[in-house]
């Protein structure tokens, strides 16, 4: 009995560190960051057939939720430089993007 726990638990450190490498390994552009208050849930399974006595052992976690939380970040236009003079007009278009998970409002001053 403890050698088949000892396999268990080795078994389910490697099913954990494949499934930690594997999210580690995903790119955000991937798929679209989820909204704020959405519910996660996950259950992870593993399954392994003892090499001793060839009985086959299903196993799984308990379920685990997350909610995601709000994350404001914004991203703008990098800074430019006209060179103008003193009777000319100019104009400084610049592209404010939300990149966070959740809706904003901000002000901007100019000086």
């Amino acid at each position: 009995m403890v050698k088949l726990f000892g396999l268990m638990t080795r078994m389910m450190r490697l099913w954990l560190i494949a499934t930690v490498l594997v999210c580690a390994w995903a790119s955000p552009t991937m798929a679209a960051m989820p909204l704020a208050g959405t519910a996660i849930t996950n259950q992870a399974f593993a399954s392994f057939v003892d090499q001793l006595t060839g009985v086959r052992t299903d196993l799984s976690s308990n379920v685990v939720q997350v909610t995601v939380a709000p994350l404001e970040a914004v991203l703008l236009s990098a800074p430019r430089t006209l060179f103008s003079t003193h009777d000319n007009q100019i104009v400084f278009s610049h592209r404010l993007t939300n990149t966070g998970n959740t809706p904003s409002t901000y002000r901007i001053n100019y000086r």
